[in-house]
């Protein structure tokens, strides 16, 4: 296709709007809380060894409403840990070293199933990590999901201190403990025409490899995939990830996994979800960078042109029936004939298996196995026409 056609294409399909850059949701978050310098050091002096079987023993002192078993596995590097899971996330401690504990958690699939039940109903069940447009706004998204991180936060802080008492006895504030994200998952999601987000993920291939290809201002990109089901990833050297991909038949999502060397690189500070404005602030800031490289990748796929898409195909027939033709089969699905010349071209196209005589005098259409395409060509003039309207 050429390019102001897949410029059509696209711009028809969907089109992700600037001003949703600070709406957007956090898929997955995991979070590290530690000893903050002073405290890890005074308990690196007072502490008395503890085997890992003694930890694992211990955790039962306290109530950290959990309902998975706590279990003795091995952490990162083989270091032994404990994890247990409860309804706000997985969480693993070490037993050994400054005893860190990390969390990993899901705000929008918490948020989703907080929803009354005629709004969860709204949604598609298969899939649980998204809100319908439809029924949340993406701005009531955004604050939900920031307003989860921000309670999160807050309690596994007191978990957190309530194990070091409980279980390494040893006594510490909230305030002494650090928390530092290791990774953070943002996400955009835009409505599509109709089953059509696998194919507007499938044009912006060539979009999104000059845009995050070649740019190393917000991502240091390594390696460009273009998968099976049409899904668009970039790799970076630190961890982070990009994505753009079908969530369902007409939600297109475009989705940034962010390291915590990623975050500090793009912000120029470190990120503290324990101070709740800040860390807003800072979010709202990478996501405006982020979120601007998918709207140069867009720019480069789509562009108001002077012709409408059926002019796009039409403009390539070489004569003015043939372009009829095509024309009112695009538009309507039907073309009435208007004389011989229609005809030859009717026929020409009959002998090749696309359109069939249909019910009323010198009208014409396509057949069963085409007749999908006219109509998925269809749906996107049309939806192209909303989108040169707004």
């Amino acid at each position: 296709m050429s390019e102001p056609g897949r410029a059509a294409f696209v711009g028809g399909i969907a089109r992700f709007a600037p001003e949703e850059s600070p709406n957007f949701l956090i898929d997955n978050a995991k979070f590290c809380l530690s000893l903050a310098y002073e405290k890890h050091v005074e308990f690196l002096r007072k502490r008395a060894a503890i085997s890992p079987e003694t930890v694992l023993a211990r955790m039962s002192r306290v109530d950290l409403r959990n309902f998975d078993p706590f279990v003795l596995r091995r952490g990162p590097g083989g270091v032994p840990a404990i994890s247990w899971g409860s309804p706000s996330g997985k969480f693993l401690l070490a037993t050994r070293g400054g005893r860190a504990m990390v969390g990993d958690f899901n705000p929008l699939v918490a948020v989703r199933r907080a929803l009354p039940v005629n709004e969860q109903r709204a949604h598609v069940k298969r899939v649980f990590n998204y809100l319908e447009p439809r029924v949340v706004s993406r701005a009531k998204g955004h604050e939900a999901c920031l307003r989860y991180v921000n309670d999160w936060t807050h309690q596994a802080c007191q978990d957190y201190c309530a194990i070091t008492k409980n279980v390494l006895e040893f006594e510490v504030a909230p305030s002494d403990v650090l928390v530092s994200i290791n990774m953070i998952e943002l996400t955009w999601d835009q409505r599509t025409h109709q089953g059509l987000a696998g194919l507007a993920s499938r044009l912006f291939w060539e979009p999104w490899k000059q845009a995050f290809g070649r740019s190393k201002a917000v991502f240091q990109v390594d390696r460009l995939e273009y998968e099976a089901d049409g899904a668009l990833k970039g790799i970076g050297g630190n961890g982070e990830i990009v994505k753009l991909y079908r969530k369902t038949e007409d939600l297109l999502r475009f989705e940034a996994q962010l390291t915590k060397h990623n975050a500090k690189k793009i912000l120029g500070r470190r990120l503290d979800p324990k101070n709740e404005q800040e860390f807003a602030e800072g979010l709202k800031e990478i996501a405006e960078q982020v979120y601007g490289q998918l709207l140069k990748a867009q720019e480069l796929a789509v562009s108001p042109s002077n012709s409408s898409l059926p002019e796009l195909f039409t403009a390539l027939l070489p004569t003015e029936p043939a372009r009829y033709v095509t024309e009112q089969l695009v538009l309507t699905g039907m073309v009435k004939t208007r004389g011989q010349a229609d005809y030859k071209v009717l026929r020409r196209m009959r002998d090749r298996g696309l359109v069939r005589i249909a019910p009323g005098k010198g009208y014409w259409c396509a057949t069963p196995k085409h007749a999908e395409t006219l109509c998925v060509l269809r749906r996107v003039s049309e939806a192209e026409a909303q989108w040169r309207a707004q």
